[in-house]
């Protein structure tokens, strides 16, 4: 499965918290002035954020479900920000009406909460969870300094025990400090610490230290450093901390999707149940040798984060124990499942396929059809799942009907036309599948430009299917079959035709270009 970083936010929590494009769902209610929040739109919103110090800004859409479910928590933080008159601006705007604000501010997709600071001079897109609590944190900690720093060992080991992830700096290097604090400013996922007494050096050394409740207690930057043969940089400092933020087989919860995304980082998913538990230990073995390059991640199906995404990739309780690997590169992700059984070496053999690009991506897919609507068609339903057993791998030549919903009678009469016009030429040796790309993913052949039109994947070119982009007529289509098969033959049929929908050389073909005009065989449209 190939999917946007623009579509997915490089995490799977995103991919499950916003909207990048209308769904189907009842609209969200109108934020009005009684839920204490601003209204703003495109012509004052930027007057706004240069005169408020601290204003927050929700960019919502109407249609947007998460929208909606995030709602009820905003207007909780507007509440209390009113009521314990916290000197903070909540505002929110329609992101979908007000597109200039949502171009400016290079609004990827809906709910995206904003923070601006100081008459808009800083600007902080807030990416934690959605309760009221984390925000108003996180919100304290961006006004005041992101960092904290401390004269007394005792403070700090207070301050340590407090918080889950923290990191220390106790080495008193300038350059070290300046890169230290340009990492917490931009960083909303780890509390930060200075401490360069000589308590605190005498117990920690001139280090930096990443604190985390997982794994060891704590990693060292100095010994990782040395250990790789790598000198300080900013980059080796985010590198460190990409590292060692996850637990090598850590169990799936609310936070790590988010260290995904800002480090972005592949990640090996374990999907199991509570009788599978046994099975984790595999997990962490191979976690040991490839953390330096992978997060370990174990999704218990049995708790409510588990389950929404094991859903995101496909799996359902037949499917488990499941081994995924969910991996990045560059602006896309892709989503490889593992067949083997699930024993280390098989999982380290799955990774360097994928690295060989021996494995294929799975591909966005439906649920299975109904029986219903298997009995009601005369064609073969495929999904995802099984577009490279039924079309790729299947050795005959598969027509495919694209399609957006099988509510359309008239359409799946005319391709249940050509079946019958077709089902018994051998020369041909056609099959006839339909396929609903609204729900599911293409391999070869990229996205339709219009549908309903169809694919013809041709048995040694199943990697380059022949397109079709006239009307979906019958007559059309028809003409535009056989002159896939024939093309030399169709133009002498039709070249005395005065017929512009038919083609004037067997470089034109009805609904179809030629894109190599050197090769008599039309290809591709």
């Amino acid at each position: 499965m190939k999917v946007s970083h623009i579509i997915l936010l490089f995490s799977i929590i995103i991919s499950l918290s916003k909207c990048e494009e209308e769904e189907s769902s009842s609209q969200i209610e109108e934020y009005t002035p009684e839920d204490n929040v601003l209204i703003l739109n495109d012509t004052n919103v930027e007057d706004e954020i240069k005169n408020c110090d601290i204003l927050l800004l929700l960019i919502y859409a109407p249609w947007c479900p998460h929208c909606k479910n995030l709602k009820p928590t905003y207007l909780e933080l507007a509440k209390k920000v009113k009521e314990e008159k916290i000197d903070y601006k909540i505002s929110v705007i329609d992101g979908d009406k007000n597109a200039n604000f949502s171009q400016a501010h290079n609004i990827k997709g809906f709910p995206t909460i904003l923070l601006f600071l100081y008459k808009g001079e800083k600007e902080y897109e807030y990416t934690g969870a959605h309760d009221v609590d984390s925000i108003l944190k996180y919100i304290k900690k961006k006004k005041e300094t992101p960092y904290n720093i401390f004269e007394k060992l005792e403070e700090l080991e207070k301050f340590i025990e407090e918080n889950k992830l923290l990191l220390l700096l106790t080495e008193k290097d300038l350059e070290k400090e300046k890169i230290f604090k340009e990492i917490a400013d931009k960083n909303n996922l780890f509390e930060f610490a200075i401490c360069q007494s000589d308590e605190c050096i005498t117990k920690y050394n001139n280090d930096i230290i990443f604190f985390k409740p997982h794994d060891e207690p704590f990693s060292s930057l100095n010994s990782y450093l040395k250990e790789e043969s790598l000198e300080f940089l900013k980059e080796t400092l985010n590198q460190f901390l990409s590292i060692f933020s996850v637990g090598m087989g850590a169990i799936l919860d609310e936070t790590h999707p988010y260290f995904i995304n800002e480090y972005n980082r592949s990640t090996i998913f374990f999907f199991r149940n509570d009788n599978d538990s046994n099975l984790d230990s595999i997990i962490k073995e191979v976690a040991k040798e490839y953390r330096k390059k992978y997060y370990f991640l174990i999704s218990n199906i049995d708790n409510d984060i588990g389950k929404e995404t094991s859903q995101f990739f496909y799996l359902y309780n037949k499917d488990l124990p499941a081994v995924t690997f969910y991996e990045i590169k560059g602006e896309d992700t892709y989503v490889y499942k593992m067949e083997d059984k699930i024993t280390k070496e098989n999982i380290i053999k799955f990774i360097k396929d994928i690295n060989n690009n021996k494995i294929m991506p799975l591909l966005a897919t439906s649920e299975p059809p109904t029986q219903d609507l298997i009995d009601k068609y005369k064609f073969k339903i495929v999904i995802g799942k099984t577009y490279d057993e039924e079309i790729i791998n299947d050795p005959h030549n598969v027509l495919v009907l694209l399609h957006s919903t099988y509510d359309n009678n008239e359409d799946f009469e005319t391709f249940e036309k050509l079946i019958e016009k077709f089902k018994n030429n051998t020369d041909y040796d056609l099959k006839f599948v339909s396929y609903d790309t609204n729900t599911n993913e293409l391999r070869y052949g990229g996205e339709p430009m219009k549908v309903p039109t169809v694919y013809l994947y041709l048995k040694k070119e199943k990697d380059n299917p022949s397109h079709y982009y006239g009307e979906f007529k019958f007559e059309e289509v028809e003409k535009w079959i056989n002159a896939v098969f024939h093309p030399v033959d169709t133009f002498a049929k039709d070249k005395d035709k005065d017929d512009e929908s038919i083609f004037v050389d067997k470089e034109e073909v009805p609904g179809q270009k030629n894109k190599n005009k050197d090769n008599k065989k039309v290809t591709d449209l």
